[in-house]
Formats: structure tokens, C-alpha cells, sequence
């Protein structure tokens, strides 16, 4: 597939990543279980959306970019990013250079509210083996947090459980006709899954 995109002028960057603890993409979708996890349509496996992979680079950078705003401007972070992911939304330029990577080059790579961006983020799949695991989220004080009662020990867990991908290596494809962008946007997806990382509950441990 990446050969024939590319007689039509596309560059390609490829990416493997292995995910070491468990990953979950769609864990808010509509479900029966009230949890879910997002599986192909055809071949009914995990799969991370090209947009789930757009939308993580693109945080990454506008946490980057916010950053050096920040910074620069003797303001508080919350205010910076916030005007950043503005900016980036309309394609407003702003004067801001991080790395060797200017504020145009977002604009032009994640595109705004009106224009496509130039760079096309793909679906991610795993390769090799799928490892599947059993996750749960747990309240162990129901009656507190639903006001009635204080915390204590005797009122019962709910385990809610939901599935996991976890030790598995994903392979991630960037297209662009303009060989400078992919090189960010390659630099970019990087840097987000190793400093972020990508899925629902990646803050928790």
C-alpha cells in the first residue's frame, strides 16, 4: 500500500513502538458493559485511530509550544496553552520557534478549523503477537462518593473490568508530499509516545 501512495507522490515514515503496560483506546465509546475498547470493523482487532495518532502529536506540541510561550512571556501556563491550541485551531501565526520547529510548521502539519493539514496520520495496528489482558477500574468507597456516607472499610468494591492490550508492538505510517513536515511530524509522534503516551488512562499506574 505505502508503494503505490508513494508513486502518487507521498512520502512515508514508518514507526514501531512496543506498548509495555496495557493500552486502551475507546474506553469511553458506546458499549453494553458500559467500558469498551476499540477493535476493527473487519478484522476485529485493536487498533489505534489515525485520529487518536494525530491527536496525541498534536497535544505534544501544543504542550511544547505553551511551554516556551510561557516562558518567554512571563505568563501563566494554563493561559499559554490555551491561546497556543487557539492559534493552532484558526491558523493564527504566532512568533514562537521550539527545537527548529516553527509555529507555521504546526499550522501546516495539523492543518485548522477550515484547511487539511499536509501531513496524514494512519492508522496504527499491532504487529506479531496481540496480547489481550483484563483491566478494572474500582471505587472502594461507593456510599462516599455518592454523598450518603463517609468512607469506610465495609462498604463494598464495584470492580468494573475492561480490556487491555498490553506487551505489544504497534507500527505507526506518516504520509506527506512535503518531506520536511513528516520529518517534524516523525520527531513529533516520537516524542509523544515516549513522554506521553497514547490511549485512555495514561496518567494512572
Amino acid at each position: 500500500m505505502m508503494e503505490k501512495l508513494q508513486k502518487f507522490g507521498f512520502n512515508c515514515k514508518s514507526i514501531s513502538a512496543l506498548c509495555p503496560w496495557r493500552l486502551v483506546i475507546g474506553l469511553g465509546a458506546s458499549h453494553p458493559q458500559e467500558t469498551s475498547v476499540t477493535l476493527h470493523h473487519i478484522y476485529g482487532i485493536p487498533y489505534i485511530p489515525g485520529s487518536a495518532v494525530k491527536g496525541i502529536t498534536r497535544h505534544w506540541a501544543v504542550l511544547k509550544f505553551a511551554e516556551e510561550k510561557a516562558k518567554r512571556d512571563m505568563e501563566n501556563f494554563e493561559k499559554s496553552l490555551e491561546s497556543v491550541s487557539d492559534a493552532l485551531d484558526n491558523g493564527a501565526y504566532i512568533e514562537l520557534n521550539v527545537d527548529g520547529v516553527d509555529f507555521k510548521d504546526l499550522i501546516e502539519i495539523f492543518g485548522t478549523q477550515k484547511q487539511a493539514g499536509k501531513v496524514i496520520f494512519m492508522d496504527a495496528y499491532p504487529v506479531d503477537n496481540i496480547n489481550l489482558k483484563i483491566d478494572i477500574m474500582n471505587v472502594h468507597y461507593p456510599e462516599y462518593y455518592s454523598g450518603d456516607k463517609p468512607p469506610a472499610d465495609w462498604q463494598n468494591p464495584n470492580p468494573i473490568r475492561f480490556l487491555t492490550v498490553e506487551n505489544t508492538k504497534f507500527q505507526f505510517h506518516l504520509l506527506s508530499r512535503e518531506s520536511n513536515l513528516l520529518d517534524i511530524a516523525e520527531r513529533l509522534l516520537k516524542e509523544a509516545l515516549k513522554e506521553h503516551g497514547i490511549g485512555a488512562k495514561t496518567a494512572l499506574g
